[in-house]
């Protein structure tokens, strides 16, 4: 079994601009061109705080998810939640 990685680019246009509680996805695709097995995102989460009073915003929540369309041509998803 072997092991590829691969770098999914996804463009977060503008979001929750008026600092509501709002999620939003984003999706970004790449075929390996063979069979897969498996498919994991290398970063799951992470948050930010904004502490400063000259945010609009307190935090963002991103979450990722790579789910496998397509197992036999190596079709994988990313799905990113941004809240």
């Amino acid at each position: 079994m072997s092991i590829d990685f691969q770098q999914i680019h996804i463009d977060f246009h503008t979001f929750n601009t008026r600092g509501q509680n709002i999620e939003t996805r984003f999706f970004g695709e790449h075929t390996f061109h063979r069979r897969i097995r498996k498919a994991v995102a290398a970063i799951s989460a992470f948050e930010l705080f904004f502490t400063q009073s000259d945010h609009n915003i307190k935090n963002i929540l991103v979450g990722a998810e790579a789910l496998i369309d397509d197992a036999n041509n190596g079709t994988v998803t990313d799905q990113t939640e941004v809240r």
